[in-house]
Parts: C-alpha cells; structure tokens; sequence
C-alpha cells in the first residue's frame, strides 16, 4: 500500500506539477486582482460634494464614444465606493481592453495594460488560454492536486495522529536534501485544508456532473427557468437604467452587461448587508422596455441556488474576508513551492543513487555495518534506501572502509551488525573495533541506533553489538533504538524498524524482508550414496528469478511432517494437542514444533512448556546458489544429524512444492575489474565457487577445496572442463580421508606459501565459504603466518577478502 502510494504521490507530482506551478502563480496573483489593478492605474477620482454618478445610459453613451466601433462595450462596473474609478471591458477574449471612468462625468482614460494582463491571467488559470482543451487539462490537474494532497498527508502522517509537534512544527538540524524534504512536508501539512478547498471548489468550474453531483445533494429548491420572451426592439438604454433604478439599493454600486441578440440585459448588485462579497443579486431586464423579466435576489435563494456564489468565494477566499484571501494566497504560493520543492527532491533521490548512497558529500546521517553472511548489509542497505527516500542525506558504508575518528562528523549514526564467533566483531570489522575500544570519540550530541543480529543460542549473543553501544554512550552519543535481533526474528525487526521510524517521525518501510516464492524441484541428486551420515544433495528448482549474482543466497522456509512429529511426541510421552503458551500466542505442543520451535531431543523428566520455551526458534534455512544467472536455481546441501531444512530437502522429490526468496549478497559477489582469485572451500562451501565459474569469470584462479570424497562423476567433469579451457588455473583438491598427516585444506594451503604470497602479490581477491570451525580458524592462522596479520587487516579493508562461513 505505501509502494502504491509513494508511486502516486511521485508520478502524479511529476505529470501534473507544471500545469500546478501555473495555476499556483496566477491564483496568486488573482487573489487581490481588484487592489493590484488599482494600484498599479491612476484608479482614484475626486468627486464634488454631494454628487451622484451619473445614469447608467449616460454613462454607456460615454463610454461607447470613448472607443471605436469595431471593439464593442462589453460591459461596464460602477463602484460602490465614492473615489473609486469605474471599469469597463471593450472587445472580448484576448482582443479584451479595458478602460477607466469617472462615474460622476463619463469621462474614461485606458488602462495601464494591468487590467488586460489580469484577463489574460484569469484566462490561464481557467483554462491555459486554451479555451475546452486547456479547461480539461487544468480539471485533471485539480484533481490530481486532490490526491496529491491527501497521499502526502498520508504518507508523512506521525505514529501518533494527535502528535501536534509532529505534523506542524519545524525540526532543526537538517540539512541539504533533507532540509528541503521538511520544506516540502510542512508546506503540504500547513496549507493542506486551504488548497484541498481551492482544489474541490475550482472542479465545480471544471466538470459538470460534479457541480450538479453537488447542487442536488444540498438542500432547497430550485426555480424553474423563466421563459419570458424578449420583444425584437432596439435596446433603449434610459428605459432599462430606469427599470433597474428602482431595485437598487440606495447608493450600491452595479455591473451593466450588454445583451447578445434575442438576450436580456443583465445587471448584478450587492444587498447592503451580503455575507461576502461575491453574493450578487441579479436582474434581467428587456432591453427594448425595462421591463423586469426575472430576479435572483440572493437573500431570497436557497442553498442549492447559492451553491455557485458560495463555491466561488470560498475558491477565492473572500468567503472568510480579507483573512480567507490572505490564506488562499499563500496556498496558491504553496503550490509553487510545492512543484519546486518536490522535482528538486525527485533529482536529487535519483542523483546519489547513481553513485551510491555513499557519495553524498553533505551527508547527516551515517549507515554504518559490519556484516558476516550478508544479513547486516542488506538491512544496512535497506535503511539508506528508506531515509534517503523519505529526504534524508545519508552515507553508507562498511566498518572496513571507515575510521572511527570519522563519525564525528555525521549527526546521526546508524548502525548494523552481526556478532561473529565468540563474541567479537565480523572479520572485516576487527580493526574499527579495536580503534574504537583504545580511542575516545567526541560523539557528544549524536543520536545512535544500533541495530544487531545474532544467535541466542551463543553464550555472547549479540556481544558486538552491546559492545558497540557502550563505546558511543561513553563517548557522549544518545542512543534511540536499539534491537537485538536472534536468528533473524522478524518481529524483533519489525519492533526496531517502528522505534526508528516513530523518532524520526517517518513511516517505516513497508517490506523489511523480501516475500516467499512458491517453486518446484525440477532434479534432487544424492552426489555421496556410499557416505549416508554425511549424505550430500544437489537441488534444481523450477526457478530463475531475476536479478541473481553469482555469490548470492537463497533463504528455504523447512517445514516438518505433523504426522511425523506426533510420532515422537507420543514416544516421548507428551500429547500432542497439549496447550501451551508463547510469545506468538497460544497454541498447541504438535503446532508449536511445527511452525515455531525447532525438536530437540528433551531431556528426561522435563515438562512441555519448561522444554518448549527453551527451544530455538524456526528460522529459515541459506544456501549459497551454484549456477550462473539466468539458470534455474541449484543448490548443495549437506544433512545434518537434526538438521531440519537439509533433511526436509533431502527428503524433497521431483515436482515436490516449498517456499523460497533471493537474497543478495553484495559482500560476496565477483570483484567489479577482472582480478586473479583465491578460492578456499570445503564441503558444501564449493557452491558460490561453482557459480562463479559457470558464469564464465576471465580472470586467473586458484580453487582450494576440501571434501572427504573425490569429486561426483559430474562434477568431476566440469571441473576438467574449465581446466582445459583455462578458467581453473590450479586446483587442489584436498580429500580428508587420503592423507591423515595434511587432511584439510589449510594444510594443503600452509604448503604453497610461496604459490599464496606471489596471488596476493598480484592484486588476488580471497574468498573463503565452508565451515566457521572447521575452515576459517585455521585458513586465518596460514594467512597471518605466510602474509602477515596486518597485511590481511589490509585485505579486508581494500574489500579484497571475502567470507560466506557458516
């Protein structure tokens, strides 16, 4: 729903904005048309004491030999004021003059070129001076001025609707893009009633089934027409200045309109006591007799025949006095600070995401992660793109790239982290968090959130991350959301995800994870059959999805058989329907290890609810992709004793349905510039590095794989084949069960020092996927032993070293 509003709200401003800037310059301006007209023209006359203006046919007389015949009196206004000059309009369109009187003597003098320029004004805001197809135009753009309005309102509506500080007032401290988005949203919030008001009223002008939807909703009767004929004789002014003399009030001034052929003469005044000041009465007069044909005497007229008359003022203001047109022409300025400010905020969000969040130099506010398996990043991610939409300037960047000294500079600090093995920091991280645990910051002033992922099931969970607020908070940082978030729990995110967003008084983003995807298996194939304990799969799916990279992953939804679980639960003597409660609510023993806790064997004697709520809870399952993009989907999985997703995927046949999502993995991904690679796996870790090289990578690598077997028949065959065209420049193979002495991979690797010194000599990236304790420990000892640990420190910093260990 905040997607469609957000595309609506944008592409309706962007379409409509122009026709909007125009109409909000000419409203303006049309606000005080009478009083800038006067202004700007010798508009004042001295009339002697005790005067009168003269008869209405004089003054037409007058006026008619003012100008030559080809350009026709129109019609002409009498002011009620006594210094007020008069007006009168000659010729009609944009051929229109007009001319000022003397209502006591008839004499009239041209107009500076303000009162033609009001009409030309007036004809642009109606309908761009192009008569039907402009009024269209200008109808659709009311009305997306109407949705525009109330999507805004919607969109930057606070947490807590009655949040008056939210929602009106001005906030400090922000600067360039955010700045101008505040702009933006307050002059939306201030101005919305009046310009929602001029919206919906000026349609009345625009579409006809509106203004009737309108008048018969309100109530009162309506007159039926008069169909008094008008006699064929020529007009005789005096007669009809007389007929009209006598409905006048004493001292009101009116406004002559000339009749078309077969017309009455039309003359409107104001009652001396009218709510506002376009409440006219009106008079149709034969122009041959005076004859009054028919009258609207505006206090006699029922709401529904008012409805014009009122629609009219309120679009204009004067329906609230002078008050009420101040207010619409600020709204109608608002509209051009609206059209302004929104196409510099749509230019400049497209602006730094070309080059990327991170190179925005005027930054406020600095996303800063440290991820291990891609989780971190992609919230981190996540996060830059959210504020930078809403009009926040932002940063983005990885604990690897930066200094702590540097983030003194920011005013706000968000920060995403994973907590890696024992507690400490993600590889890539360990620098900065050293500097940051010998060095104190000025961070005096700046508002911290941190959110951090971990496991619960650690000793240290989330370690880094308390360790990281600690250090802010002691160096005078504020913090304002904080989340620790176990085995990716979404409700633990979500909960952030609204702290933040009801500080920042921004609407969170309305996807935090991605959707599952329903898809087949097209091919399960069991590689090892002669090792079951250690049984290895690799899994087709019917699935190509779009934008898949070689190094990224696919999350798997595991699912268990209830027929199979009840089973167990009796076995261990427990009822399966037995109540329980969690904190996802109420629900049975066989649901709960269903769809929310993960079976572990209980222990004896230990009841359901003590046991249950001591179990992990459900979480999907990531596998690294093996094949190049635009193939179907395949995966390597290896079984694990109790291992819920790889024995419910291994159990899985051909056509068999389950629930899957793309999950990026940017820090794991094939460098940018062809460089040589260092490829160091061991058993299901050689996925990623498949799909590195079915996607047809140039550049030189050296693959260090560890498995307890020899390769399958199949892959033993591409992996010959990529020998002998060249993509593999040296593979080791190293199987576990062939030399007690050097049976891992680290140990092959300890003895081709000089082999690994000249790669990282020559510019290699290292990427290492496998096991967290049975591959990295000891691939990291050789590294620091042959490279050096600070030259490894390096590595990670140049983004040149990358893990996916697990």
């Amino acid at each position: 729903m905040r997607t469609l509003l957000v595309w609506c709200h944008r592409w309706l401003g962007l379409s409509a904005g122009l026709v909007l800037l125009i109409m909000g310059l000419t409203g303006a301006l049309l606000s005080f048309e009478q009083e800038i007209v006067h202004a700007l023209n010798d508009s004042r006359v001295q009339p002697p004491a005790g005067a009168v203006p003269l008869p209405a046919d004089v003054l037409r007389a007058r006026l008619q030999r003012a100008v030559p015949p080809a350009r026709p009196l129109v019609d002409f206004r009498v002011p009620t004021k006594p210094d007020e000059a008069g007006r009168a309009w000659f010729g009609s369109g944009i051929d229109t003059r007009v001319r000022f009187f003397d209502p006591y003597t008839g004499v009239s003098w041209p107009d500076s070129g303000v009162g033609w320029a009001m009409l030309v004004i007036q004809e642009i805001h109606t309908n761009l001076a192009l008569a039907a197809e402009g009024k269209f135009v200008t109808g659709l753009c009311t009305l997306a001025l109407v949705v525009l309005v109330l999507t805004g309102l919607i969109r930057r509506a606070p947490r807590r609707l009655v949040d008056l500080k939210g929602w009106f007032f001005w906030r400090w401290g922000f600067r360039g893009r955010a700045r101008v988005w505040q702009w933006h949203a307050l002059l939306g919030t201030w101005l919305a009633l009046p310009v929602l008001l001029a919206a919906l009223t000026g349609l009345t002008g625009s579409y006809d089934w509106y203004r009737e939807g309108i008048r018969n909703w309100l109530p009162g009767e309506e007159r039926a027409p008069v169909s008094v004929p008008v006699s064929a004789g020529p007009l005789r002014a005096d007669r009809v200045a007389a007929g009209f003399a006598a409905h006048l009030p004493q001292g009101q001034g009116y406004r002559w309109v000339e009749p078309q052929a077969g017309e009455a003469v039309r003359v409107t005044y104001l009652e001396p006591r009218v709510p506002f000041s376009s409440a006219h009465s009106e008079l149709l007069l034969e122009p041959s007799t005076g004859r009054v044909l028919d009258s609207a005497i505006y206090s006699e007229l029922s709401l529904r025949e008012r409805y014009m008359y009122i629609a009219y003022a309120l679009h204009v203001g004067s329906f609230f006095g002078l008050f009420g047109r101040i207010i619409m022409m600020l709204a109608s300025v608002g509209l051009i600070g609206f059209a302004a400010t929104g196409v510099y905020l749509y230019l400049q969000a497209w602006r730094p995401r070309r080059g990327g969040p991170g190179a925005d130099p005027d930054a406020d506010t600095l996303v800063l992660y440290a991820s291990q398996s891609g989780t971190a990043a992609r919230q981190a991610e996540l996060t830059a793109a959210w504020l930078q939409e809403q009009g926040h300037r932002i940063r983005l960047t990885t604990m690897q790239n930066i200094r702590p000294a540097t983030l003194a500079q920011f005013r706000r600090l968000i920060v995403v982290n994973a907590t890696y093995g024992d507690g400490g920091p993600p590889e890539s991280a360990r620098r900065f968090a050293a500097e940051l645990a010998h060095r104190p910051l000025p961070l005096s002033g700046i508002e911290t959130a941190i959110l951090s992922f971990g496991d619960s099931t650690h000793q240290h969970f989330c370690a880094f991350g308390r360790f990281l607020r600690a250090r802010f908070e002691a160096s005078g940082a504020r913090t304002v959301a904080v989340g620790e978030v176990d085995r990716g729990d979404p409700q633990v995110l979500a909960a952030w995800w609204r702290e933040l967003a009801d500080y920042l008084q921004l609407q969170p983003p309305a996807a935090i994870v991605p959707p599952w995807t329903h898809v087949t298996v097209q091919a399960s194939v069991l590689v090892n059959p002669q090792d079951p304990e250690r049984a290895l799969w690799r899994v087709r799916l019917n699935w190509q999805p779009k934008g898949v990279q070689p190094g990224d992953l696919v999350e798997v939804q595991p699912k268990v058989d209830p027929a199979a679980m009840a089973i167990s639960l009796r076995q261990a003597e427990w009822d399966p329907e037995a109540v329980l409660a969690l904190p996802e609510g109420g629900t049975t023993l066989l649901r709960a290890l269903t769809e929310h806790r993960e079976w572990r064997a209980p222990p004896s004697g230990s009841a359901p609810q003590a046991w249950i709520e001591r179990l992990p809870r459900m979480t999907p399952r990531r596998y690294s992709v093996a094949n190049a993009p635009g193939q179907e989907i395949c995966l390597w999985v290896r079984r694990v004793p109790w291992g819920l997703c790889s024995n419910y995927l291994g159990a899985l046949r051909v056509g068999d349905w389950l629930q899957v999502r793309h999950l990026p993995h940017p820090g794991f991904r094939l460098p940018r510039h062809v460089s040589p690679l260092v490829l160091i796996s061991n058993g299901t870790g050689l996925a990623p590095f498949l799909s590195f090289l079915e996607s047809g990578y140039e550049g030189m690598v050296w693959w260090l794989h560890g498995e307890r077997q020899p390769p399958d028949a199949e892959t033993a065959l591409r992996l010959t084949a990529w020998g002998e065209r060249g993509s593999i420049s040296c593979l080791d193979w190293v199987v576990s069960t062939a030399d007690p002495q050097q049976p891992y991979v680290q140990h092959r690797l300890r003895t081709k020092r000089e082999q690994l010194r000249a790669w990282w000599a020559k510019g290699a990236h290292f990427y290492i996927c496998g096991g967290a304790n049975t591959l990295w420990p000891g691939v990291r000892a050789v590294l620091d032993e042959v490279i050096g640990t600070d030259e490894v420190e390096q590595l990670f910093a140049a983004g040149r070293c990358h893990l996916d260990i697990y």
